[in-house]
């Protein structure tokens, strides 16, 4: 028995002696070289946590902290000898990776910071105070977003722990400036539907004693866009309540009268480019009002302009033929090009063209007013320009073999302490190349990294549908729309995305879901996208039925797409540069049909520009 115990320490201490070679190696100048004979070591011995232990350490001094986290990771659960996890100065370093990543999660308000942060406390780390609280209502955001009752109350009764200032604007008595500040980061982190109840219930409690709303204007703003998301135009606003919104400053899009509603005026719009634009531009597509003056004309159609520029609004031109009197058509065009001159991007280099569809983080801060970028959007952005050669790079390694690019992917994603800060940059990149099976795996690896980000599992639930799975693809849409705050968008966005993938009976579920869970009398963009689907399984009588439940179903049956799709198509033979631009546009757009479309007509426009360049990386 003492030989036997002899012997398993003599060879721990061999191991660790073989990883400790390739460590001082490293710290030499090859750590490279050391890199790649501790992985020729583990492939003989997986199971040896020495080796993995002596990896993570090189892994950092070469600069791939994801690698390294990796690497410690997995000796952890391989444990020591008659104990588990690690020890020494591979747990202070296991501690100060998650530690890392935990602050780079919260920084981006992710619900799993927490996680990172109470393991990582557990090893020894000491966790800020203010960082563990930042994490914590990450994770509470998450908690009151949900659809599941049990995961809100959790929520609730956790807010009063960490926050309980913040928790003071959910009580029934809560003071103005208390439910403003509440409300505030409860609409900022996706938590409508806990919004919407804080405020509401104030609200008609002061109206059914006979007093006004006495809020400010935002505040007023915020009760009303929650209220006409949740209740729809089931339960109205009484006018002098509105009258006494718009005299506070704020707007009544989500209940205007008309096209003409002084809250919700198109060309104070136009001329003043205010917050409340998205709100009126929703507000004319669900109500289908059109235009039939040219002063109004002229004004929706810079404010289209803008909503298509945005990604809101797949196409101007559909945009002003829904909501503008043909006889003003051509006046109104001529309006929305002037407001926006097109922009031109230069067809040629397409390896450049697709790392920048790849991180519509970029378009997200160019599309702010100058200097008005959020700070996590700017911070975004600067992360993805410095990502943006590497994609590049891999788009030219594709094009030579495609394991090049996987390897050249490995070690992008090995290069970042949180994974789900890249991956979901590089499936984007291998669908642009048209390769569904590669993006599908890194979306895979983005939702595993993150499993509680909500837009995550969106893409890797469209992704499975793109790759032949939409059985999967079709139950992980459903989660991602509980966890998201906004059941209806979310399962609406994933049957575009779905319809975009050819899978239309699983699109037509989920658009179907989306009608049950929508604001009764804003069914419309579930409901238009149903009848699309409807009609291309050839079930016309259906489609009438469920068409009727939008004021303009034509808006959302995908034929946008259509339009922009052979507009650009046909710009593309006398003004290339302008319509790669905005084929660019579309493929960063957040609407996966969008996205899709805009991705396919780079490729095409690469093909036509560069078509025999092998170098030039097109798929």
């Amino acid at each position: 028995m003492a030989r036997a115990g002899l012997l398993v320490l003599a060879l721990v201490a061999a191991c660790h002696h073989r990883g400790g070679d390739q460590v001082a190696r490293a710290r030499a100048g090859d750590a490279e070289g050391a890199a790649a004979e501790l992985r020729y070591q583990l492939a003989s011995h997986p199971r040896d946590p020495s080796l993995l232990i002596a990896l993570a350490e090189v892994e950092e001094l070469r600069g791939r902290p994801g690698a390294a986290l990796d690497a410690l990771d997995r000796a952890a659960l391989l444990g020591r000898p008659f104990r588990a996890g690690v020890g020494g100065e591979a747990r202070a370093r296991l501690a100060a990776l998650l530690l890392g990543r935990g602050t780079a999660r919260a920084d981006r308000g992710s619900p799993d910071a927490e996680a990172d942060l109470n393991r990582a406390r557990r090893l020894g780390a000491q966790v800020d105070t203010t960082l563990a609280q930042r994490a914590a209502l990450a994770a509470i955001a998450g908690d009151l977003k949900h659809s599941d009752p049990d995961r809100r109350a959790r929520g609730r009764t956790r807010l009063l722990v960490v926050d309980p200032s913040l928790a003071v604007g959910l009580a029934e008595d809560a003071p103005v400036d208390a439910l403003d500040r509440t409300s505030g980061w409860l609409v900022a982190h996706g938590a409508k539907r806990v919004a919407y109840q804080t405020l509401d219930r104030v609200a008609e409690r002061t109206l059914a004693a006979g007093r006004r709303v006495e809020w400010r204007g935002e505040l007023l703003e915020r009760w009303l866009v929650m209220r006409r998301w949740w209740a729809g135009s089931g339960e109205p606003i009484d006018r002098p309540t509105l009258d006494d919104a718009r005299a506070r400053g704020a707007s009544s899009c989500a209940y205007a009268s008309g096209a003409a509603d002084l809250g919700c005026d198109v060309v104070i719009a136009a001329r003043d480019t205010p917050s409340w634009e998205p709100a009126l531009v929703d507000a004319w597509e669900r109500a289908g009002w059109r235009a039939a003056d040219p002063a109004r004309a002229q004004a929706w159609a810079v404010v289209a302009a803008r909503a298509t520029a945005r990604g809101q609004l797949a196409s101007v031109e559909r945009a002003v033929r829904d909501h503008v009197e043909p006889a003003l058509y051509d006046e109104a065009i001529a309006s929305a090009v002037a407001s926006a001159p097109p922009p031109t991007t230069d067809p040629r280099a397409w390896p450049e063209l697709a790392a920048a569809a790849a991180l519509p983080e970029l378009a997200a801060a160019a599309a702010a007013p100058p200097g008005q970028a959020p700070p996590i959007t700017a911070a975004t952005a600067a992360s993805a320009s410095a990502l943006a050669p590497q994609l590049a790079a891999l788009v030219r390694a594709y094009a030579v073999d495609p394991a090049l690019a996987d390897r050249g992917a490995e070690d992008v994603a090995a290069a970042a302490l949180d994974l789900a800060t890249v991956a979901p940059a590089l499936a984007r990149l291998f669908r642009l190349l048209d390769d569904p099976a590669r993006a599908r795996s890194w979306w895979q690896r983005a939702h595993d990294a993150s499993p509680e980000d909500p837009a995550l599992a969106l893409g890797l639930a469209i992704a499975m549908a793109d790759a032949g799975d939409p059985p999967a693809g079709l139950q992980l849409a459903i989660r991602a729309a509980a966890g998201s705050g906004d059941a209806a968008a979310t399962l609406v966005a994933a049957a575009r995305g779905f319809a975009a993938t050819g899978e239309t009976l699983d699109a037509l579920t989920l658009a179907r879901q989306a009608i049950e869970v929508s604001g009764p009398g804003d069914e419309a963009p579930a409901a238009g996208l149903a009848a699309a689907l409807l009609r291309r399984l050839g079930r016309t009588r259906a489609a009438d039925e469920v068409a009727a439940l939008a004021a303009l179903p034509g808006a959302w049956d995908l034929a946008d797409l259509t339009d922009e799709v052979v507009r650009v198509t046909v710009l593309a033979a006398t003004q290339r540069g302008v319509a790669t631009a905005r084929a660019l546009a579309l493929a960063r757009s957040s609407d996966p049909a969008a996205a899709a479309a805009g991705a396919g007509l780079l490729r095409a426009i690469a093909r036509e520009t560069r078509p025999s360049d092998r170098g030039s990386g097109l798929p």
